[in-house]
C-alpha cells in the first residue's frame, strides 16, 4: 500500500503483521490518485496505478522485492471525470484484475486489466452520494 503524502509502503512480514514502513521513491504528490491495483501485467506481483494531475495514467510494476519498477505510461488524458478509482481484483472471471472508476455523475465503470485496459463497461449508477470506493 502506498500513500501520497507519506510515500511509504508496508509489506507483509510473513507472520500476519505489517513490517515497518519503507520509503519507495519520491514525488508522489504529483498524482491525484495512487491505487493498489493488484497484478495487472500477470507477472505474479502487485502493481500500482497513479494518475497525474495532467490526467496521464501510469503503471508502476511491482518487482517482488518490495520495490517498484519504472513508471509506464498507459494513457494520456485519462479519467478527467473520475473522482474515485479502486482496484477490485477479478470481477469478470477471466483471471485478470479489474479497476472500478466512478465519475462525477455517480456512474460506476469497470475496466479489465491485462497490462493495459480494455474498453470500460458501465456497472452501476446513482453512486454520487458515497465519499469513496473501497
Amino acid at each position: 500500500m502506498s500513500t501520497i503524502k507519506g510515500k511509504l509502503h508496508f509489506a507483509n512480514d510473513g507472520r500476519n503483521k505489517l513490517a515497518g514502513g519503507k520509503k519507495n521513491g519520491s514525488g508522489w504528490s504529483a498524482y491525484t490518485h495512487v491505487i493498489g491495483a493488484g497484478d495487472l501485467n500477470s507477472d505474479g506481483f502487485g502493481d500500482i496505478l497513479a494518475r497525474g494531475k495532467n490526467g496521464t495514467l501510469y503503471r508502476y510494476e511491482g518487482t517482488g522485492k518490495g520495490t517498484l519498477g519504472p513508471r509506464v505510461t498507459m494513457f494520456a488524458n485519462w479519467g478527467a471525470t473520475y473522482n474515485a478509482i479502486v482496484g477490485v481484483g477479478d470481477l469478470t472471471g477471466d483471471g485478470k484484475n479489474d479497476v472500478i472508476m466512478r465519475d462525477k455523475a455517480g456512474i460506476l465503470y469497470r475496466s479489465n486489466g491485462n497490462g493495459s485496459f480494455g474498453a470500460r463497461a458501465k456497472v452501476a449508477t446513482g453512486r454520487q452520494g458515497y465519499k469513496g470506493l473501497f
